[in-house]
């Protein structure tokens, strides 16, 4: 928390004091990126503010805010808020958001990485030059610990052509980088992105440290790990947990606490808990798969050791073999800081027809005053005339193309010269679609009893049948039925372990038969046009003797096994010449002799023709019961 106080000192000390039946207006804006760094820097600012400024009130308004809070701060603002972009730009398509940020004297951007680089920057950046009309000496502040491009980020937040500082840290974080390394690299998968092939490694760590976060890229990824843990140590049913953005708000809300009160041993999360949150009992962080990029790993493993004078630890789990090369190279990178650019967007119009129409609700705008305060932005400091004109008759009667339909004739210019929004209706649709984040819509889930557990994508809902079984929210549910845009729900009776492992050695058996008796079919074709004698292809097992190669795990034996039978019921036994072929991953060694025998056959091979009454012979194996 060292930069949120940082900043947040100043405002707290310069500002009013109010008193216990008055406390002072809205006076700081605090803006983060994720609801779960909300909640978080929300109790760290009512933290100080107890103690310096104990009659300020300090509230966070999120997408999950109760409603009764949202009814109590609609009444009177708290005197700091803290809240995300889209909630900000809310309160600004009111009609008196004048008088409700007339004595806003600051606001601070958390993470402004996160922010800057996408579409959601933009709008902060129009929500800013909006703040910056009513309060024109308003102090803006940018946290952030992996930017490379200081400079251009200073320009992003404080608007075209305004001057600026940035301050640095005098110390720097001390963060130690490792990787987790498989037993033997010749039996690690080439491909993938799940990484459970280090299971034994990643229980290990976690049992060996008091508090682990254990990031994944994705939400399938973290449902997965989080059954693994479950299924390796079961006794730790109750000390691990899964955190996500789909989760509905009660789940995450303890999971969260339980990090801060040290009673989890480890969390499988995403990129929910990733931002500036301040736990400061982990003691590790696992990051399973590559972290895509420097500045990631380096926030990542800034969620350990938050605390002054702690290290910071992280280790990278790969997943396939490549994931190891790129782990080395983000380890040296962070050494040398050597972070990515955050390029910012530059004039996104979606976002300015929004911003239109959020300008024409909250009072009204005259197009020509507007325009100046658009182009004070850095994101629109270079737009034409032409583009703003575009974007103006878009909202008013729809453009060019969309003239003909009276639902896109949202603002109305008045006789006065002012742009509103007269219907209430359109009003209502364009505040319900506020925002710059763009993803599938989505489906309560909730169970029989009526408990609910979520929110997943309607596109992957709907590719359910009744009965067909998914993981969300660390169980395994089986889908009953969608009605009125909630997917009911009931929890799975898995099988024991070994009527799982049974079945899961069934299906690799037939993939691996299916496999031998095409091969078995291709040398039947080549043993009747050759018309040479030899041995069989895919001998059985007991008639081997390879002293250099491992034992086999009864899989690859029966599989074998299978395979002979399926080549006498070919027809006649397949005949190579007198070489033994040996259809199972060996040694370097043994993988030269291969390759040189098979040589030697190819070239006997070459002067056979294969006449078309061979084909006539070829009988396909059938499968047995």
């Amino acid at each position: 928390m060292g930069k949120t106080y940082a900043a947040w000192m100043g405002p707290l000390v310069t500002g009013p004091d109010g008193s216990a039946t008055a406390p002072p207006p809205l006076t700081v804006v605090w803006l983060t990126p994720l609801r779960a760094l909300a909640a978080d820097t929300g109790l760290a600012l009512a933290r100080a503010a107890q103690a310096l400024r104990p009659h300020w009130r300090i509230a966070v308004r999120t997408g999950d805010t109760p409603a009764a809070e949202r009814a109590r701060q609609d009444r009177r603002l708290p005197t700091a808020l803290v809240t995300t972009p889209e909630s900000l730009t809310l309160l600004l398509s009111r009609a008196d958001w004048r008088e409700r940020f007339a004595h806003v004297s600051a606001v601070v951007v958390d993470e402004w990485h996160e922010l800057m680089a996408s579409k959601r920057g933009v709008q902060v950046e129009l929500a800013l030059a909006r703040l910056r009309t009513a309060r024109p000496g308003l102090a803006v502040w940018g946290l952030s610990a992996t930017l490379a491009n200081l400079g251009e980020a200073l320009a992003c937040l404080l608007g075209h052509g305004r001057a600026g500082r940035i301050v640095r840290g005098l110390e720097g974080k001390v963060i130690t980088i490792e990787t987790a390394r498989p037993p033997t690299i010749e039996r690690f998968p080439w491909g993938g992105h799940i990484g459970l092939k280090l299971l034994p490694q990643v229980v290990r760590a976690i049992d060996n440290a008091r508090s682990t976060l254990v990031f994944t890229n994705v939400r399938s990824a973290a449902e997965l790990w989080y059954q693994a843990l479950l299924e390796a140590r079961p006794d730790w049913a109750g000390q691990i947990a899964l955190h996500h953005g789909s989760l509905e708000r009660e789940v995450r809300d303890w999971v969260e606490d339980g990090i801060r009160r040290n009673a989890l041993r480890a969390v499988v999360c995403t990129s929910s808990l990733d931002l500036g949150v301040d736990y400061a009992p982990v003691d590790q962080v696992l990051q399973i798969g590559s972290p895509k990029g420097v500045a990631r790993l380096l926030q990542r493993a800034g969620r350990s050791g938050h605390q002054p004078g702690a290290v910071s630890k992280i280790t990278v789990v790969p997943t396939q073999a490549l994931e190891l090369v790129e782990a080395a190279a983000a380890r040296e990178a962070a050494a040398e800081r050597a972070i990515e650019a955050r390029p910012p967007i530059v004039g996104a119009l979606d976002v300015l027809t929004q911003h239109l129409v959020t300008c024409a609700m909250g009072g009204g705008f005259a197009p020509a005053e507007l325009l100046a305060e658009v182009r004070g932005t850095h994101a629109y400091a270079a737009l034409t005339a032409a583009e703003w004109q575009w974007a103006l008759d878009f909202v008013v009667h729809g453009g060019a193309s969309l003239n003909a339909y009276p639902e896109y004739r949202r603002v109305v210019i008045g006789d006065d010269g002012v742009a509103r929004v007269p219907d209430a209706q359109i009003a209502r649709r364009h505040r319900t679609q506020i925002g710059t984040i763009v993803s599938d819509a989505s489906i309560t889930v909730q169970m029989r009893n009526g408990r609910r557990l979520g929110h997943m994508e309607e596109s992957f809902i709907a590719r359910l049948s009744p009965g067909d079984t998914f993981l969300f929210a660390g169980r395994v549910l089986e889908f009953l039925r969608v009605r009125e845009m909630t997917a009911w729900v009931k929890r799975k009776t898995m099988k024991s372990g070994k009527q799982k492992l049974s079945a899961a050695v069934a299906t690799k058996a037939i993939v691996a038969t299916l496999f031998m008796a095409l091969l078995t079919a291709a040398a039947a074709l080549l043993s009747r046009a050759a018309g040479q004698p030899g041995v069989v292809l895919g001998t059985p097992i007991a008639n081997r003797n390879r002293p250099e190669v491992e034992q086999e795990p009864p899989l690859m034996d029966a599989a074998d096994d299978r395979g002979s039978r399926f080549a006498e019921q070919a027809g006649d036994a397949v005949r190579l010449p007198a070489f033994p072929v040996d259809l199972d991953r060996a040694t370097g060694q043994r993988q030269d002799r291969l390759r040189s025998a098979a040589d030697n056959a190819c070239s006997e091979y070459s002067s056979s023709a294969i006449s078309p009454e061979t084909y006539s012979h070829l009988q396909v194996p059938q499968l047995p019961a």
